[in-house]
């Protein structure tokens, strides 16, 4: 008895490999830009979230250590001051530095200011609230505006970019 072997076919054909290819190119089309706004919408909460991370830890301080613990911009006025990062400090010992928000996202205060000072009762020194807003390079956009009241209470929303 003689065996004959029929030619079995082995891989893809070409039709089948360009229709996944097709099939893959679609979705990265629509994938890819939604995984940049994904990654932009997580940098920004990361940075409107590590300064409202200082501003709660460095009240707390005040309360638990009973005395004014000072919150400061590490660089100074000018535009993005509490995007530079900032230092936490009692009696001139830094407690805490927060780094840098990433290169794309800019934290602005609106009046200015630079240092907020909370008190051992967790309320701050400042003549009024402030607010600060924590935006990136997309205009337009959905932005984090965090309020300190005079309380020291810390509101944390979100707002419209310009």
């Amino acid at each position: 008895m003689s065996s004959w072997r029929i030619n079995e076919q082995r891989g893809f054909t070409l039709i089948e490999l360009l229709i996944v290819i097709s099939i893959m190119s679609i979705l990265l089309t629509v994938g890819v830009p939604n995984m940049v706004a994904l990654t932009k919408n997580s940098r920004l909460s990361a940075g409107a979230n590590d300064l409202v991370n200082t501003l709660s830890f460095a009240r707390a301080e005040a309360v638990r250590r009973g005395a004014n613990v000072v919150v400061t911009t590490v660089n100074g006025a000018g535009g993005n001051e509490w995007g530079e990062g900032a230092s936490v400090a009692v009696a001139g010992t830094d407690l805490l530095i927060m780094p840098p928000v990433h290169d794309t996202i800019t934290a602005d205060g609106g009046g200015g200011i630079i240092s907020i000072t909370f008190t051992s009762d967790g309320s701050t020194l400042l003549a009024s609230s402030e607010t600060i807003e924590v935006c990136d390079n997309r205009s337009g956009e959905t932005g984090r505006q965090i309020t300190i009241l005079v309380s020291g209470i810390i509101d944390h929303r979100t707002m419209t970019c310009s």
